[in-house]
């Protein structure tokens, strides 16, 4: 447990999708790493990063940015949108 100091949020994106167990044999281009020494703050944050990239047109708009700004940016609005 004390690996981890504060909890963090890791995403990467890949040009070309690669074999990652994806559904109906897709390639995965999209990861995401959750890191919390805490059961709670993970799962809440899962809970929440969960309802964020359901909003529409949000992972098609991650493909299609080319720096961390911007995906930060694009992530941070589509929080702010949620209910």
């Amino acid at each position: 447990p004390t690996l981890i100091g504060d909890p963090f949020i890791l995403m990467g994106i890949t040009p070309q999708g690669i074999p990652f167990g994806g559904p109906r044999g897709q390639l995965t281009d999209i990861f995401v790493l959750l890191a919390s020494c805490e059961d709670s703050g993970h799962l809440q944050a899962l809970a929440r990063f969960s309802r964020v990239i359901q909003t529409p047109g949000l992972i098609a708009d991650l493909r299609d940015m080319e720096t961390p700004e911007e995906i930060w940016d694009r992530i941070h609005l589509a929080e702010q949108e949620l209910p």
